[in-house]
């Protein structure tokens, strides 16, 4: 465990992110749920004036899996992109990250990350899925 100035210890493939990254996580994901919400209103508006296809619901997967990815990654205070990159920082500034050497704790990052990502994407189809049948829903 290595710590950089902050409360939060990195632990492979557990936590590689301290608060200030955390805030900015979860800022991903109010900013995606505030695509997709907006995005819905104009959405079903279009399905249900303009008879735009539903089918175009399923363009929600990218602001569903941006919203998953941050909520989650803040969740489990682990960052995917750094699980990947083998870096951590649980700083508490923004972007300082220490580089991870050791390979066990790299692999067990890279899992992690591995992870994340699957449920991320999962979250997003599911909410293009939803908002597509409430689109073909409204357009009957």
């Amino acid at each position: 465990m290595r710590t950089l100035t902050s409360n939060t210890e990195y632990v492979a493939g557990r936590c590689n992110i301290g608060s200030a990254e955390i805030t900015q996580r979860k800022r991903i994901g109010f900013v995606g749920l505030a695509i997709i919400g907006i995005g819905f209103l104009i959405y079903i508006s279009s399905v249900f004036f303009l008879n735009l296809t539903p089918l175009l619901g399923f363009l929600f997967i990218f602001p569903g899996t941006m919203a998953a990815i941050g909520f989650i990654q803040a969740r489990q205070k682990f960052c995917a992109a750094y699980g990947f990159s083998s870096v951590a920082n649980v700083s508490v500034h923004l972007g300082t990250t220490i580089k991870i050497e050791d390979e066990i704790e790299r692999n067990k990052d890279r899992n992690k990350a591995i992870i994340i990502s699957l449920q991320s994407i999962f979250i997003g189809v599911v909410v293009a899925i939803v908002i597509t049948i409430l689109g073909l829903i409204i357009q009957q």
